[in-house]
């Protein structure tokens, strides 16, 4: 008993020795205000960058049904990918059987009428609305829309009534760490 009193004791006399000084604490409300307008300004224009290019990834962290059913995701195996003329969509869930060996399904299909709809403040977000055609997915719609901060939410709408909406972060592809699955056809 006596030896935990002490171990508690030490550890309390230690733990504060271990606070770090960071520059955040050392600036004012505004400074900081000042900072997050600059960096989320920079931070769009990388995106208007790579949405032009059509180089993204949008790395879903939750995956949403019609119904409202939501499921939280790995952002690694669960996107959006745009390259060029291809989009790449992929729905994976590891504890299940699916087509992609990964748990779910993976649509590699063509893009066509991209349309990107920048907002008219400088810190305000972005949105696009595209189509995807092919053989795997048949038609479907995507509607994006993204923060300036790189949060983003996309609606992916099918040809039967289905619809799924990814929830996550939009990077350029060449910061993305995505793993794709096998497309089915």
């Amino acid at each position: 008993m006596k030896k935990l009193i002490l171990s508690i004791a030490m550890l309390g006399i230690l733990v504060p020795g271990f606070g770090q000084n960071n520059s955040m604490d050392t600036l004012t409300r505004k400074e900081r205000k000042e900072l997050r307008k600059q960096q989320s300004i920079e931070n769009k224009k990388v995106l208007e960058k790579s949405l032009a290019n059509r180089t993204w990834v949008l790395e879903a962290h939750t995956v949403s049904d019609r119904y409202g059913n939501t499921v939280q995701t790995s952002p690694s195996t669960n996107f959006i990918l745009v390259d060029g003329e291809q989009a790449v969509i992929q729905l994976a869930f590891p504890h299940f059987i699916g087509y992609n060996g990964l748990g779910g399904i993976t649509f590699d299909d063509q893009l066509g009428n991209y349309q990107i709809k920048p907002g008219k403040k400088e810190n305000s977000g972005i949105n696009l609305s595209m189509d995807v055609h092919g053989v795997n997915i048949g038609n479907a719609s995507v509607m994006l829309s993204t923060s300036a901060d790189g949060n983003a939410r996309a609606t992916v709408s099918g040809p039967w009534g289905w619809r799924i909406t990814y929830s996550g972060n939009l990077v350029p592809l060449e910061e993305s760490s995505i793993f794709t699955g096998r497309s089915r056809f």
